[in-house]
């Protein structure tokens, strides 16, 4: 029967052991996270970090930022490969790309190597 004042005590919330979560700072609710990584996530994540070396190589030709290219990926890791199949659309969206198209690409194109997450690419953007 002892009531306890405000000042006596300290309301947290906690989440179960081996779940990924946090209590908001009001301590009002708890945010959990799902952390697994699937292939699928994996793959986008991939996709994203292609577009961003696409991107790079676009601003290091000079290219103008409504210019429309054409992209020749060679070299690529069976998950990039995999990657640019399933989010090839996303890809292309993003980079303003013609095409994308997988194979040894035109001799007059400059060259440009990257490694995204482990997995290494060349590729050439041609206008």
């Amino acid at each position: 029967g002892h009531r306890l004042a405000e000042s006596e005590y300290e309301l947290a919330l906690e989440s179960p052991e081996g779940v990924v979560a946090a209590a908001l700072r009001s301590n009002d609710a708890v945010v959990t996270l799902d952390t697994e990584v699937t292939p699928e996530l994996a793959a986008e994540g991939l996709a994203r970090d292609i577009v961003r070396e696409i991107q790079n190589a676009r601003k290091a030709e000079d290219l103008v930022v409504t210019d429309r290219v054409n992209v020749q990926i060679s070299d690529a890791s069976d998950d990039a490969k995999a990657a640019i199949a399933l989010h090839g659309d996303y890809i292309a969206g993003e980079v303003l790309a013609l095409s994308i198209k997988l194979g040894p690409a035109e001799e007059t194109a400059s060259l440009h190597e990257a490694k995204v997450d482990g997995h290494p690419f060349r590729f050439w953007v041609t206008r």
